[in-house]
């Protein structure tokens, strides 16, 4: 495959991250982003970005631990192959997640205790007193007497990554297409540059129907999240912390140098609209019941947007000869890029018998004929 080109369409997280591993390699690359190369409006910007595969695989069926497990083993390479390569320190921490609840919600607490031992054994967490609470997060033993621990679990700075991200791309030479919105796939291949086509639009690629490939994008849909972004010098947090509650289910995430992403919502809508009155009260009303600290924060940003999700949450990798479209990823981007990436290269490289989540891809090469893959 050294010297094919690739279009990449959408610079998002997954096009970003795919585009400077493939650059590694020496295969030319073409960043096709409907909008600048700043990356500001990506929903990779608007997250958490939380590798958390126990917890996340806790509330939910399917393989999201496997896929997780493999993304953080993926990880720290990534991110020390991104700081030797420009300079930027990216904030990384694998210290784990503590999950608490106040004493009127214990009874849910207890149940997802008993859901994540059901589903990933007893082993994959540790139940703490409020003594052991002390010794791994002081700040909380004031306000909570118990914690389940999950101590194989990350988090990391998207911003940090983001930069990095754009400087490495740079020095590697990418091709960037910038405010270029693709609204049929046919009009990267009919340009005669490529080898390959990669869609990474995200919910940009909504009712995509190449008359290329014909990869349909009809069952895509938006869901909205909003976060709130704060510095505050009074708290020490070192790992993410979940809060459950019966109706905002709150996460604060470390991003280093006391900066904290505190977030919970989960809307069934593809609005682009502001952070609501509603969502912010919430958030911050629950923000200070978990460290008396927060009180003092200062406010660095309110942020929306929308994350792609097919019916089941899961992403999916769907190919067409030459044509690979990476979508779907939910609020899971950083917890299922790397691995899902990987099997991607695997699968550029005909190397087929490497691809470890087979499940999630999906043929539509029934009236192509490729010559590797048709």
């Amino acid at each position: 495959m050294q010297g094919q080109s690739f279009a990449i369409v959408g610079a998002g997280l997954a096009g970003r991250l795919l585009a400077w591993q493939l650059l590694r390699k020496g295969r030319p690359v073409t960043l096709v982003e409907s909008r600048d190369r700043q990356g500001r409006t990506s929903a990779g910007l608007t997250a958490a970005a939380m590798i958390a595969p126990y917890t996340e695989a806790a509330l939910k069926d399917g393989i999201v631990r496997d896929i997780g497990v493999a993304s953080m083993e993926l990880w720290p390479k990534i991110i020390a192959d991104l700081e030797k390569c420009t300079a930027v320190p990216i904030y990384y921490r694998a210290l784990g997640t503590l999950v608490v609840a106040h004493g009127s919600d214990r009874e849910d607490w207890c149940g997802f205790n008993s859901m994540a031992a059901s589903k990933l054994g007893e082993s994959s967490f540790q139940r703490l007193d409020r003594q052991c609470i002390r010794v791994l997060e002081p700040g909380l033993a004031e306000r909570f007497a118990e914690a389940s621990y999950f101590p194989d679990e990350a988090v990391l700075s998207n911003h940090q990554l983001y930069q990095a991200l754009n400087e490495a791309l740079e020095k590697y030479g990418v091709d960037w297409l910038e405010n270029h919105p693709v609204s049929c796939l046919s009009e990267v291949w009919q340009s005669g540059r490529f080898d390959w086509v990669i869609d990474c639009r995200g919910l940009g690629a909504f009712n995509e129907s190449s008359g290329v490939c014909g990869i349909s994008q009809a069952d895509l849909r938006g869901v909205r999240g909003e976060l709130i972004r704060v510095y505050a010098p009074e708290v020490n947090i070192r790992r993410t912390i979940r809060l459950i509650h019966p109706r905002y289910p709150l996460y604060v995430a470390p991003h280093g140098n006391h900066v904290y992403v505190i977030g919970a919502t989960e809307i069934e809508s593809d609005a682009m609209h502001d952070v609501t009155v509603r969502s912010a009260l919430e958030l911050l009303s629950a923000l200070y019941i978990v460290h008396s600290g927060f009180a003092e924060a200062r406010i660095l940003s309110m942020e929306a947007n929308c994350r792609p999700a097919y019916p089941d949450n899961m992403p999916r990798v769907r190919v067409c000869g030459r044509t690979v479209s990476v979508n779907g990823l939910y609020r899971h981007g950083y917890l299922f890029a790397p691995a899902l990436l990987a099997d991607v290269q695997n699968y550029i490289d005909g190397d087929i018998g490497r691809i470890r989540f087979g499940q999630l891809f999906e043929s539509f090469n029934a009236d192509v004929k490729d010559e590797n893959y048709g």
